[in-house]
C-alpha cells in the first residue's frame, strides 16, 4: 500500500500535475492527522478506563472497610453493652441511686447474654459477676473508622473522579458522624475511675482477693458519680454504635450502586 502511494505520487509529479499532486498531499496529511487523532483518542479511551477500573477497586475497597467497621462496631457495642449493665448493677449492690439513661435520651437494649458474661445480669449479690464488673471497669475499646480506602481515593486524586455528588455527601456525612460519636472522654473517665482505686491501694485485678468488693463504693460518693458518668458514656457509645453501623450499611449500598452502574 505505501509502495502504491509512493508510486502515484511520483507520477503525479513526474506527470507535471502539480495541483492534482498538492491535492494528493494534503489528502495525505488530512489522513495522517485523522490516524493521529484516533490514536490519541484511542489512547484517551484507555487511559479512562485505566482510571475507571481503578475507581472501582478502591470503591471496592472501601466497601470492604465499611463491613470491618460493622464488625469493631459491633464488637464495641458488645462490650459497653456488659459495662453499662455491670454498672448499674454495682451501684444497685452498692445501695447507691441509678443512673436513668432515658434521661440523657438514651434507650439502651437488654443484655443479650452473649459476650463476656454470657448469662443473665444476676438480680442478687455475686461475687464472681462483682470481679468481673470491676476487671471490664477500665477496658474500653474505642474503635476509629478504617479510612484506608478514602485516604486513597483522596491521596491519589481519584476522589474528584467520582461524578455523583449523592455519593460523596454521603462519604463526608459517614467519616464526619465518626469525628462527632466516637470521644476519647471514656478514657479520661477510666484514668479519674483507677486513680479513686488506687487512692485507697487498689487496682481492678485485686477485687478478687477482696471479701466483699462492694466496701470500695459505699460511702464513697467521688466513685459513685465516676460510675454513673462511666454508664452514660457507655451509654452514648452503644448508641454510637448502632447509629454509625447502620450509616455503614446505606454508605455500601450507595457505592456499590454506583459501582454498578459505572
Amino acid at each position: 500500500m505505501i509502495k502504491l502511494f509512493r508510486h502515484l505520487r511520483l507520477s503525479l509529479f513526474a506527470g507535471e500535475k502539480f495541483t492534482a499532486y498538492i491535492k494528493y498531499s494534503i489528502g495525505e496529511i488530512i489522513l495522517v492527522v485523522i490516524g493521529i487523532l484516533i490514536a490519541l483518542q484511542i489512547n484517551n479511551w484507555n487511559e479512562q478506563m485505566k482510571k475507571q477500573t481503578s475507581l472501582k477497586l478502591v470503591l471496592t475497597n472501601l466497601v470492604e472497610n465499611l463491613q470491618q467497621d460493622q464488625a469493631a462496631l459491633k464488637q464495641m457495642q458488645q462490650l459497653e453493652s456488659f459495662r453499662f449493665h455491670a454498672f448499674i448493677y454495682l451501684l444497685k449492690m452498692a445501695g447507691a441511686s441509678s443512673y436513668d439513661a432515658a434521661q440523657d435520651g438514651h434507650t439502651i437494649p437488654p443484655y443479650k447474654n452473649d459476650f463476656i458474661w454470657k448469662s443473665a445480669i444476676p438480680e442478687n449479690y455475686d461475687k464472681k459477676f462483682i470481679t468481673e464488673a470491676f476487671l471490664w471497669s477500665h477496658r474500653s475499646n474505642m474503635v476509629a473508622a478504617n479510612q484506608a480506602a478514602i485516604n486513597e481515593l483522596k491521596n491519589t486524586g481519584m476522589y474528584s473522579s467520582i461524578n455523583d455528588k449523592n455519593l460523596k455527601i454521603a462519604i463526608t456525612n459517614y467519616y464526619n458522624a465518626w469525628n462527632i460519636r466516637i470521644r476519647g472522654i471514656m478514657e479520661d473517665l477510666i484514668n479519674d475511675w483507677q486513680k479513686s482505686l488506687e487512692s485507697d491501694g487498689v487496682i481492678t485485678s485485686d477485687v478478687a482477693g477482696l471479701k466483699d468488693p462492694i466496701v470500695l463504693l459505699k460511702d464513697h460518693p467521688e466513685r459513685i458519680a465516676l460510675i454513673k458518668r462511666l454508664i452514660r458514656e457507655s451509654a452514648w457509645w452503644i448508641e454510637s454504635a448502632d447509629v454509625l453501623s447502620k450509616n455503614a450499611e446505606k454508605l455500601i449500598e450507595v457505592v456499590q450502586k454506583y459501582i454498578s452502574t459505572q
